[in-house]
């Protein structure tokens, strides 16, 4: 059930990004405050909102106020006891996990790479 396609997926990101700085730039014109900005997400989602805050602290572009984060997928190196003792019978197996991995992760270097897993920066405080 594996997926490789041809290059990366870092437009996702940039594309997070991109819209995170759009909502700022446009604050005033959405009618909502440019320092009270929340980013939030499940799964892969609340892994690109973890990335959106990381960066956004690490420019100064922009101040993330809140972040919400509902499982998030933080560590794309996959490696952990728990997914292979509970990667079956459930809705979420290890093929699955793997399969999305696949469709997101072309190359495995970039499983070290914080912007694809930013359990993995180096200061996440």
């Amino acid at each position: 059930m594996s997926v490789r396609r041809q290059s990366p997926r870092p437009e996702l990101r940039e594309d997070a990004i991109a819209a995170a700085r759009w909502v700022h730039s446009n604050a005033i014109a959405l009618r909502i405050d440019p320092h009270r900005i929340a980013v939030g997400g499940d799964s892969a989602g609340g892994n690109l909102a973890a990335v959106i805050a990381l960066w956004a602290r690490d420019t100064g572009d922009m101040s993330i106020a809140f972040q919400l984060l509902i499982y998030p997928s933080t560590d794309q190196r996959g490696d952990w006891p728990s997914r292979a003792s509970n990667g079956k019978g459930c809705l979420l197996t290890k093929e699955v996990i793997d399969y999305c991995h696949d469709l997101y992760i072309t190359d495995p270097a970039q499983d070290l790479d914080w912007r694809t897993s930013p359990l993995l920066h180096r200061n996440q405080s």
